[in-house]
């Protein structure tokens, strides 16, 4: 009996976007600086009883323009999705300003994670066949990462970055399905 070949894809998808909460206290965003991947979404929430605006510094996103007076109130909330890598520093109109004054804060937008996904068929995807093997991996931690964090209101205020699999890694996994996949093939000739 002939040996069956097989074709093998590696898919990188993007992991699923994040919402990551930022508290709006009485003159201070909680935490101060959060990271997270393109993509996500920060919500701010305002918990404290003054007014406040979520403004950037390059003017980019702004909860509230004509703050004040017509301000984020207690309960409040305001969100912004972060498609790009980079940092965006932001600040409150009224207690705070550009450049890190006062009221102010930070997010850190990093390149978005993302997932590898290995599917090994039969050549030529015959009508009537699936794969053979199907399998799909997470991002993993790196040492010195942390995906505890600071709660505020009982969330958590920033899950902290999920680093994509690295291309060794992903080689490395791509190598493990190949030859499992191989010795299936030898075992059914």
């Amino acid at each position: 009996m002939g040996g069956a070949a097989l074709a093998v894809v590696l898919v990188a998808t993007p992991a699923p976007a994040a919402e990551v909460p930022v508290g709006v206290a009485d003159n201070m965003f909680v935490p101060a600086q959060v990271t997270v991947q393109a993509g996500d979404t920060v919500t701010w929430e305002q918990t404290g009883d003054n007014p406040h605006s979520v403004t950037s510094d390059d003017e980019a996103f702004d909860s509230h323009p004509m703050c004040p007076p017509v301000c984020m109130q207690s309960g409040g909330t305001f969100q912004h999705q972060f498609d790009e890598p980079g940092r965006f520093a932001y600040h409150c109109r009224i207690h705070g300003g550009p450049g890190g004054q006062g009221m102010s804060g930070v997010v850190v937008v990093e390149a978005a994670a993302a997932q590898a996904t290995t599917t090994s068929a039969p050549p030529g995807g015959a009508a009537g066949t699936t794969p053979a093997t199907t399998a799909t991996t997470a991002p993993t931690a790196v040492a010195g990462t942390s995906s505890a964090a600071p709660s505020v209101g009982g969330a958590l205020a920033n899950s902290g970055p999920t680093p994509a699999i690295g291309g060794t890694a992903l080689l490395l996994f791509a190598g493990t399905v190949l030859r499992l996949v191989a010795r299936r093939a030898a075992a059914r000739d």
